[in-house]
C-alpha cells in the first residue's frame, strides 16, 4: 500500500510583508478612517519665468545638479509675498526676479501638474556688482 505523501505547501518568503502592506493601511476597531497624512512645507529656490496674477499661478525655473526644469507654483490666497521695495502681492514678483518659495507639496496620488501651493513667496535682489 502506498500512503499519499503529503508535500508542504509552499509559502513565499515574503508572504508576511504582503500580507502586512494589505492590512497595514485598514483603521483599527475604534478608529473610523485612515489619519490623513501630515504635510509639511518645502523650500525652493529659483527664477520667476512667469507671472499669471489670473490664474494665481507662477512658473519657476529651478535645478538640481544639471537638470534644469519649470515648476509651475500655485499661488495660496493667503500667501505671506515679501518684494523688497514693493507691495506685497502676486503682481510684484516680476519676470527674471530670483525667489525663495515655502510651498505645501500636492500629495503623491494627485495628478495635477502644479508642483505645489506656495504659502510663502522671498524675492531677492541680486547685487550685479557681485557677478
Amino acid at each position: 500500500m502506498h500512503s499519499k505523501v503529503r508535500r508542504p505547501t509552499f509559502v513565499p518568503a515574503r508572504a508576511p510583508l504582503v500580507l502586512f502592506a494589505l492590512f497595514a493601511g485598514l483603521p483599527s476597531p475604534g478608529q473610523s478612517s485612515p489619519q490623513a497624512p501630515h504635510t509639511t512645507a518645502v523650500l525652493m529656490a529659483g527664477t520667476v519665468q512667469a507671472v499669471d496674477t489670473r490664474g494665481q499661478t507662477l512658473d519657476v525655473i529651478t535645478s538640481v545638479g544639471h537638470a534644469v526644469r519649470v515648476v509651475r507654483m500655485q499661488v495660496a490666497g493667503d500667501c505671506e509675498i515679501d518684494v523688497p521695495g514693493s507691495s506685497a502681492e502676486l503682481a510684484s514678483v516680476k519676470p527674471g526676479t530670483f525667489v525663495r518659495i515655502e510651498y505645501v507639496a500636492p500629495p503623491a496620488f494627485a495628478r495635477t501638474p502644479v508642483g505645489g501651493i506656495a504659502v510663502t513667496i522671498r524675492a531677492f535682489q541680486i547685487d550685479a556688482s557681485m557677478m
